[in-house]
């Protein structure tokens, strides 16, 4: 039989990588593709398929956990838990002169 290994990113198609004619063969390469993009920090899922059937489904949460396995379906990727901030182009845009530095003035008349 011809097994075929299929990446999927989060957006876009799929992408053939290899194909192999032991299973076995298939999901070593599988977990070693995992683990190199989990050192990269790319969210990426394979897929192991029979001609054009879906056998199994991989997930960077198959890496993180060590299983050697999974269903189809396990669930979206992990989060990370660290720094959170991303400047937008407003904050680090340069002003043109004479532009005050907050763009809404208060009025001191409308508050007394």
């Amino acid at each position: 039989m011809l097994y075929k290994v299929v990446k999927k990113y989060t957006r876009g198609g799929d992408i053939p990588v290899a194909e192999f004619s032991d299973v076995n063969d298939a999901k070593m390469f599988i977990r070693n593709k995992l683990a190199e993009d989990l050192r990269l920090k790319v969210d990426v899922r394979y897929q192991l398929r029979e001609g054009f059937d879906i056998l199994q489904e991989f997930s960077q949460q198959d890496a993180q956990d060590g299983g050697s396995s999974s269903s189809s379906g396990s669930g979206p990727p992990q989060r990370s838990s660290g720094q959170s901030f991303q400047p937008t182009p407003f904050n680090s845009a340069p002003r043109p002169t004479g532009m005050p530095p907050n763009w809404m003035k208060d009025d001191d008349k409308d508050k007394k």
